[in-house]
């Protein structure tokens, strides 16, 4: 099994996508991979708005009740996830990293949920921080120092075309 853990963005994207979106998370089922959840991701979408124009429905509930069908279990804060997190932020502004502590830390905390509870892989839309070159390398960076493996990063393409593959090839 490939133990994945998906950004508040994929949420979206697969409800976006409508059929497809759940055929996708069947498929990526059936080829191997289980979805773990994050009590950070949980609040995020919790705050997203209830009403968008573009799906005429409960957006929010949607997106909670997408989560809680996916998820084999949930990850809970802990301080130590926190801790990594701002390692993270301290190695992504000494390498040139410019986005702002705020508008990042949840993206980091997402990796250090990953990374300290050995999750797979960490799927995501956000390539302008939770997947830029700066951001990367700050996570092979202080994960290395701590002797913790990095998770494989892919953007939500990425994930799909992996999902297509294993489906071809027939991986279980």
């Amino acid at each position: 099994m490939t133990k994945a853990l998906l950004d508040t963005n994929v949420y979206t994207a697969l409800l976006k996508e409508g059929e497809n979106g759940k055929s996708l998370i069947l498929q990526a089922s059936a080829v191997g991979f289980s979805f773990y959840g994050f009590e950070e991701v949980r609040h995020e979408l919790k705050s997203a708005p209830r009403m968008i124009t573009t799906f005429s429905k409960n957006l929010r509930a949607d997106l909670l009740r997408l989560y809680e069908a996916m998820i084999m279990r949930e990850y809970r804060f802990e301080q130590r996830m926190m801790d990594l997190a701002v390692e993270y932020y301290k190695a992504y502004r000494a390498l040139g990293g410019g986005i702002a502590h705020r508008d990042i830390i949840t993206d980091f905390l997402i990796v250090a949920c990953a990374s300290l509870k050995q999750v797979d892989v960490v799927v995501s839309q956000d390539s302008t921080s939770m997947l830029n070159a700066y951001a990367r390398k700050s996570y092979a960076e202080v994960d290395a120092r701590r002797g913790l493996a990095v998770p494989k990063l892919w953007a939500y393409e990425e994930f799909k075309a992996e999902v297509a593959r294993k489906a071809r090839i027939g991986v279980k």
